[in-house]
């Protein structure tokens, strides 16, 4: 995760009068990198922003945020009460018939479980007399009942020391998106129900060590999740991709490069993806909340051939009322600076300048992207799976129609882990290339007594390259002690083994590599030379040097 940290302390003196320079340091946006192989540098750069405070004074004033192109939604669009809007929109979207009961038995855990998960989720926060009930767990012995109920009984261990992220102060808080209720709702869909034959393993019939196996599985998940978008505290992808010091509002179409909306299925699997809808509005519900950050990400249909997208300039000041008309934050709650730029066309890195049909960001604990990931959701799980004939958890939810519903459900808290752990079975669990089969590794792994790194470490390769052996074509590993450490942690956390000598709870293990800050003239750079560890600014580095985040030292 990368960042690059510049000379933040300036004098800004305006309309007589003097303001006292504004040190700050905003921490790491939240995004994940998407459950695909991607290149070192987009697995980096998300946290990657000069932090450059307010412009000059003046020029930030007389900067043009209104032009012929859209930087930012149309006004017809309501912005500044999007909380209770998407309460309402949520409420009649997420409104399902809770008569299909589930009566699959547990193919993955080796036992039936209850398909309770439908009216234990009711909604967070539309009433104090409406809050969601525990999951009911199932009361059999079967590998997955114990799986699930050991992880009932560290319900406060996981909300309070694994789900946490880092507060734009530098703090560690428990997550407001991610928590224990969901995670077990999830497991238990996933485990009992699967997807195409596939089922979340918790551990089969046969062996004591079985409910071993499930944990140490939930734990590998944990560790890559909490990794991902869990410390940031994310569910819609944010706009990380920096170009040229600006962010592109068509960012939204895909970052470094990429096209999201072209990301096809297998032949054998096409007729699973979502249509592409050019005319679809949609706005991402999260955002990195760091000084200046970018806002959510949207897409809407152009009104004309000629009509465009623009920037976000992160270090414009928004928040000058001495002025009039008076400046304001407007754009999502929690804002500190920003604002959009909408005198001109500004490409993406695929050269986009619009975000048309552009709905399909990342979504969810391991990002889910792309109309063919969204479809198959929706052909197993959604509206489209009940329309057919086919048994559905949610008939009523389209993930095509709505993919954002992932992170905006406020009855199914669960579907932002469903989304992950259903990338974590096709990819992850079914794993078997050069000779590295998952299954087998994770079983080796436990029967070894848990001391073997290189099964996590192959683990994050196929997470965040692609291959259990990077670099497999698109570079090393991005935060693999972080990755490990979190393992570690989980698996302390559920009692499968004791705190290894010199792991401390930081995230530091054995004296080796930790996460840290250090100088140079780009993240290659800076993690070769570990110089000026700790650094904060571009102040404490060499001249032609920034200060990069996510360094392992």
């Amino acid at each position: 995760m990368l960042r690059r940290n510049v000379n933040n302390s300036f004098l800004l003196i305006a309309i007589g009068l003097g303001l006292a320079a504004h040190l700050f340091r905003p921490p790491n946006p939240s995004s994940s990198s998407f459950a695909h192989a991607k290149d070192d540098t987009e697995n980096n750069i998300h946290n990657q922003r000069p932090h450059l405070a307010a412009q000059d004074f003046g020029q930030g004033l007389r900067k043009k945020r209104n032009g012929d192109g859209r930087g930012r939604p149309s006004k017809k669009k309501p912005r500044r009460k999007k909380k209770k809007k998407n309460k309402n929109k949520n409420k009649n979207k997420d409104k399902q018939n809770n008569s299909n009961k589930n009566k699959d038995k547990d193919k993955g855990g080796g036992g039936s479980l209850a398909d309770n998960f439908a009216n234990s989720g009711k909604d967070k926060g539309n009433s104090n007399d409406n809050k969601p009930s525990k999951p009911s767990l199932p009361s059999g012995s079967s590998p997955a009942a114990q799986v699930l109920r050991i992880l009932s009984s560290k319900s406060t261990t996981i909300d309070t020391q694994l789900f946490l992220y880092e507060t734009p102060s530098s703090k560690w808080e428990p997550s407001t998106i991610y928590n224990h209720d969901g995670l077990i709702k999830g497991l238990q869909v996933m485990n009992s129900r699967g997807v195409a034959g596939m089922h979340y393993y918790l551990g089969n019939k046969g062996s004591d060590k079985e409910y071993k196996y499930g944990l140490t599985n939930v734990a590998a998940f944990l560790a890559q999740s909490m990794k991902e978008t869990i410390k940031y505290n994310a569910c819609s992808e944010n706009n990380w991709d920096l170009i040229q010091g600006v962010y592109a509002i068509s960012n939204a179409c895909g970052q470094l490069g990429q096209s999201y909306q072209d990301y096809k299925c297998p032949k054998a699997e096409e007729h699973m993806a979502c249509e592409v809808d050019l005319k679809m509005e949609s706005r991402a519900v999260t955002n990195a909340k760091w000084y200046g950050a970018p806002p959510p990400f949207f897409c809407e249909p152009k009104k004309n051939k000629n009509d465009f997208t623009g920037k976000w300039d992160h270090g414009f000041m928004c928040n000058v009322g001495w002025v009039d008309p008076p400046i304001k934050c407007e754009e999502y709650e929690g804002q500190k600076a920003g604002g959009y730029v909408n005198d001109k066309p500004v490409a993406n890195r695929a050269g986009r300048t619009d975000v048309e049909g552009c709905c399909w960001w990342g979504r969810g604990v391991i990002q889910t992207t792309g109309p063919c990931n969204f479809g198959k959701l929706n052909y197993y799980l959604g509206a489209r799976a009940a329309k057919e004939g086919r048994d559905s958890a949610y008939p009523s939810i389209d993930f095509c129609k709505d993919p954002e519903i992932i992170c905006s459900s406020s009855k199914y808290k669960e579907l932002k882990w469903i989304a992950g752990m259903f990338y974590w079975m096709e990819s992850v669990q079914q794993y078997n290339e050069g000779g590295w089969n998952y299954m087998e590794k994770l079983r080796k792994f436990v029967d070894g007594g848990f001391q073997d790194r290189g099964f996590i470490d192959a683990v994050s390769g196929i997470v965040n390259r692609g291959c259990h052996n990077p670099p497999c074509g698109t570079g090393a590993v991005d935060g693999g002690n972080e990755r490990n450490a979190n393992f570690i942690k989980t698996l302390i956390a559920f009692e499968l083994i004791e705190p290894p000598k010199g792991f401390e709870k930081d995230g530091k293990v054995g004296g080796g590599s930790t996460v840290s800050t250090a100088c140079g003239a780009d993240h290659a750079e800076a993690s070769a030379s570990c110089k000026n560890i700790g650094c904060h600014t571009q102040l404490d580095c060499d001249a032609g040097q920034y200060c990069w985040n996510g360094v392992e030292c």
